[in-house]
């Protein structure tokens, strides 16, 4: 019974009374106050089948008044905008015009036939005087009739638009017509009923059954879109010029180039105007070159016409119904507005429409050979879009939460996402890999790695997380020395000690930790709600979706990250929760994603939603980001363990570090560091004797010394006894002090280039805790 048009919006010419929202349904009277003394009928319950019954009628009640004001407005024609009556009477006009002219061309024809068989006989064996005069009569209607179609070919079609009137006059006969359409029906139903009992309780249950459900479900009241049968360029009202003011307030008509107009465009134009996504004009491109064809179809930026409060955001919603429009769908046939930064306007859209997917061949990063990135300014090669535009990451006010099913893609976006933060030396990524061995390639190149499953892996990552809150606070003092509230000014990224980047792959294993899970999601929401100010940033990676207060991903989280990117989901209710609540019914469901095309999805972000596809690295192009990532931050000692890092300070101070990596730096010299097993810290006791002899022959080779690094004290104890000290190395001294919890982060001493080690007073107060 509905009738639709754009959400929200009623049309100005529809009956005021027809379109009027209907009432809320009516609530039950009070019930009256018994007399005092008497609480008996009071305390009394209700009777559920009373209650129940009652509610049914009223219900049902309800149900046929909005039938009944349906059928009013119905039979009021108010379902029918001006514009669709004018049409109509233009149409007509238009069939009159068009059964003349088939008239004439018969007619016409006839006559020729006439002619030739009145000159077939005369060449024969002559004519007589009537049939000469038949031919000379058959020649003059042939010339008036050809002089007629000629007329009438060239004037073609031209309408006489209608007046108010007569579309009032017209809407009256409407009226008058569907008017008697429901009493004859009506008294057809009653006669029917009479006629046949059974029948006529049948039709009254259905009716009753009807009215039950459109209580719940009522009509809107407003007029439908024009049919696509009354869309034809000859019924379309007379053109309103463009006008401009020029000198002296002369107005001026615009005059619009015909090259602006192709066939791509006047398809186009049909497909809106069948779809509801503009009710009047026509589509151009937005330059003469604005148009890309290709061999599986073509791009454009096109302008949509003025006149009928069209915009970009309002066509937009239309996409599905545009693309069916023209017989394609959401995998080859897109749309998104053109910025100001573009040259575009509320007006200007970019559309473009392909044969086939045009994602099904993936597209190589950019990140392969690259020196650096700006993760600040630029932002990270991520993605590429239908139209072939890179879709980059701009670390700047920006978090991301990336969902999708197992091996759907999100590990190849997060490669891209890592590999590219890492090439800015700003950079620090912090990853918590949930499911190792995912990450495992960046296990050298993170400032922080934590791979470790069940309740010390959980442990590790809250014990990040709460040391990035505390570096919040520190950062927050030097921003004050500026007057400034977050980093306004990229020259303050490295004196607040760089950018964090903060990233875990598969959030489940840590926020759903019996022990640590509760804590992890609070530490989420703070560094959500408050990081970005600061250059924290959150990359969430999760296969399970499931929000609110106490999800997966809390709402307290998901509700401050801009951008949501879903890869292919199970279901509808998992790809609203990867995006936004109604996306799916928008058009814009992730469930629907190709399985077959890997790094498939949808973002939404400030923009908007946009289907896209993660750009590819893997195998040797992948070996060799890392390369070059290994060498560009050896070469500005910027590996874990070669600079000084306060989140990892505070982390080996709760034994939650994470050891230098051993690697090779451009000059090839090792990079002095311990090993790197993982660190998991032994009491004191545990400690063998042939520990407890290295460091206390540490602590007497180097007296008074505050600092020592692993390698000084493997050279020292060398040289004080090659043979007992023989298999003393950078690797088993570090190893001790690491079980014996003196492990520090980056020493530096007097002379030497920094590296890890330990301080004297540290083994000291640890030998003589144990002597005591």
């Amino acid at each position: 019974m509905s009738t639709e048009t754009h959400p929200g919006t009623a049309p100005a010419e529809a009956d005021p009374a027809a379109t009027a929202a209907a009432p809320a349904p009516p609530t039950d009277p009070p019930t009256g106050t018994p007399p005092d003394g008497d609480t008996t009928d009071s305390e009394k319950k209700p009777n559920p089948i009373t209650a129940f019954a009652t509610g049914t009628t009223r219900r049902t009640g309800e149900g046929a008044r909005l039938i009944g004001q349906w059928l009013a407005h119905w039979a009021s024609t108010a379902d029918q905008s001006n514009d669709e009556v004018r049409r109509r009477l233009v149409a007509a006009q238009l069939e009159a015009y068009t059964e003349r002219r088939t008239e004439v061309e018969a007619a016409f024809t006839k006559e020729n036939k006439k002619i030739v068989r009145l000159e077939e006989e005369a060449a024969d064996g002559g004519l007589t005087q009537a049939q000469r005069a038949q031919l000379t009569f058959s020649r003059e209607t042939a010339r008036r009739l050809e002089k007629t179609l000629k007329d009438m070919r060239k004037a073609d079609f031209r309408p006489v638009q209608p007046t108010e009137r007569q579309i009032a006059r017209a809407r009256s006969f409407g009226r008058l017509r569907r008017g008697g359409a429901l009493i004859g029906a009506a008294g057809g139903a009653a006669a029917g009923a009479v006629n046949a009992p059974p029948a006529g309780i049948v039709g009254l249950l259905a009716a009753m059954g009807l009215a039950w459900w459109t209580a719940v479900h009522p009509p809107r009241l407003t007029h439908r879109p024009v049919p696509a049968e009354l869309l034809l360029p000859e019924l379309d009202p007379p053109a309103k010029p463009d006008t401009e003011t020029g000198e002296g307030n002369a107005v001026m008509e615009e005059v619009v180039d015909p090259a602006l107009f192709c066939a791509e465009t006047d398809r186009l134009t049909v497909a809106m105007l069948a779809a509801g996504a503009i009710t009047d004009g026509r589509v151009r491109l937005a330059a003469p070159d604005a148009i890309t064809r290709m061999a599986n179809g073509w791009m454009a930026k096109v302008v949509l016409p003025k006149g009928d409060g069209a915009n970009a955001e309002t066509v937009l919603l239309k996409l599905g119904k545009i693309a069916g429009e023209m017989n394609s769908d959401r995998a080859r046939f897109f749309m998104e507005p053109v910025h100001a930064s573009a040259g575009g306007n509320a007006k200007t859209i970019a559309v473009a429409m392909f044969d086939t997917d045009p994602f099904l061949e993936g597209t190589a990063s950019p990140l392969v050979g690259a020196t650096t990135v700006d993760v600040w300014a630029r932002g990270i090669p991520v993605a590429v879009d239908a139209f072939g535009h890179i879709v980059h990451l701009v670390l700047r006010n920006t978090s991301l939460s990336l969902g999708g099913a197992s091996r759907s893609g999100k590990g190849a976006a997060l490669r891209g996402i890592i590999g590219g933060a890492l090439l800015d030396l700003r950079v620090n990524v912090r990853l918590i890999d949930g499911k190792s061995p995912g990450q495992d390639r960046w296990r050298n190149l993170a400032a922080t790695f934590i791979d470790e499953v069940g309740n010390r892996g959980a442990e590790r990552a809250l014990r990040l997380l709460e040391a990035e809150i505390e570096e919040m606070s520190r950062r927050a003092e030097i921003l004050k020395k500026y007057g400034v509230e977050d980093i306004n000014d990229p020259k303050l990224i490295d004196e607040l000690g760089g950018l964090e980047l903060v990233v875990m792959d598969e959030v489940q294993p840590f926020t759903e930790n019996k022990k640590h899970g509760n804590a992890i999601k609070q530490a989420l929401a703070a560094l959500a709600a408050r990081g970005l100010a600061f250059g924290i940033i959150l990359i969430l990676a999760t296969q399970v979706i499931t929000k609110g207060e106490s999800g997966v991903i809390p709402r307290l989280v998901s509700g401050n990250i801009s951008w949501k990117w879903a890869m292919r989901t199970t279901d509808t209710v998992e790809s609203n929760m990867a995006l936004a609540p109604g996306a799916a019914s928008a058009g814009w469901d992730a469930s629907k994603l190709d399985p077959d095309i890997k790094g498939m999805g949808i973002l939404f972000a400030e923009s908007g939603y946009k289907r896209l596809r993660s750009l590819w690295i893997d195998g040797p192009d992948m070996l060799r980001l890392i390369a070059d990532v290994t060498a560009a931050r050896a070469a500005a000692r910027r590996l874990r363990g070669q600079w000084d890092d306060p989140i990892e300070a505070t982390l080996h101070a709760k034994k939650c570090g994470t050891p230098a990596p051993a690697l090779p730096a451009p000059d090839g010299v090792a990079v002095p560091t311990v090993d790197l097993t993982k660190p998991e810290f032994a009491d004191t006791e545990a400690l063998s004797e042939a520990d407890w002899q290295i460091l206390t022959a540490t602590a007497d080779a180097f007296g008074e010394q505050l600092n020592v690094l692993c390698r000084q004290v493997a050279e020292a104890l060398q040289a004080q006894d090659g043979t007992r000290w023989a298999d003393t190395t950078a690797t088993t001294v570090g190893d001790t002090f690491r079980r014996a919890g003196v492990f520090r982060k980056t020493v530096r001493v007097t002379g030497q280039q920094p590296s890890t080690g330990a301080a004297l007073e540290d083994i000291r107060a640890l030998i003589k805790e144990r002597t005591a």
